[in-house]
């Protein structure tokens, strides 16, 4: 019988672009206890799917060692399940459409979301944006562009 898979999350900073995201799914992929990575270079997130006796902190130190900064998402620490064939709600339009409809209000019968779950976790981050390299980066950028155009016009 196989172990039971977990799914863990991951804040991760200082991740820029698609070739950041594909060196951190690599390394942590290679991991013994791993199944499956998916990482988010627009949400800066890694979601990694283990067994339930995987070492989480080697994988933060795997990807803190590659050079960013990684923080665990809390939340409920369930299970990774598939969605179940028979849900109470099914989203089958055949022989009908919503025109005119409110289809917002159409969702009665869905249990509460699930906290870690599909990008729906805003979990505070390591402070204000201003504070964040990205944001200094922003901010110096901004105050060169004024000086650029004080400079041109005096």
């Amino acid at each position: 019988m196989a172990a039971t898979k977990h799914q863990t999350k991951y804040r991760v900073e200082g991740m820029d672009c698609a070739s950041c995201a594909s060196k951190i799914d690599t390394a942590v992929r290679r991991m013994p206890g791993v199944e499956d990575v998916n990482v988010s270079v627009t949400a800066g997130m890694i979601t990694v799917k283990h067994a339930l006796k995987s070492d989480l902190a080697a994988i933060e130190k795997k990807v803190t060692g590659l050079g960013y900064t990684v923080a665990q998402i809390k939340g409920k620490s369930e299970p990774a399940t598939r969605a179940k064939a028979d849900e109470k709600h099914t989203h089958d339009h055949a022989g009908h459409d919503h025109e005119g409809d409110d289809a917002g209000t159409d969702h009665q019968g869905h249990d509460e979301e699930v906290e870690g779950l599909h990008g729906h976790d805003y979990t505070p981050t390591s402070g204000p944006w201003w504070n964040s390299p990205k944001g200094r980066l922003t901010i110096a950028s901004g105050v060169a562009l004024v000086a650029a155009f004080a400079v041109h016009y005096v």
